[in-house]
């Protein structure tokens, strides 16, 4: 799958008519593949990629994730123990 162009960037006039003159240097009269294939590589060389940011949740949270899955840990222990001992 290709990544995606970051094209929030045409909202700045500069970048927009660099894509345009981009543009007018590739022929578009060509098949739909030359033409997604000339699409993408001019967006990609000019706009970019969309960059991902990822939330660092885990290590945020992590003292409260560690003491949430103890006391899960517990309570399974015990439910474990609690049906060993009925069956007996």
């Amino acid at each position: 799958m290709p990544k995606r162009i970051d094209v929030s960037k045409l909202t700045q006039d500069d970048i927009c008519k660099q894509f345009q003159a981009r543009l007018d240097q590739v022929n578009l009269e060509e098949s739909w593949d030359q033409f997604k294939n000339n699409m993408y590589t001019v967006g990609a060389e000019t706009l970019g990629f969309k960059q991902r940011k990822h939330q660092d949740w885990f290590d945020d949270n992590n003292l409260q994730i560690i003491e949430l899955l103890d006391e899960k840990h517990r309570q399974h222990l015990l439910v474990l123990n609690t049906s060993a001992a009925d069956k007996k």
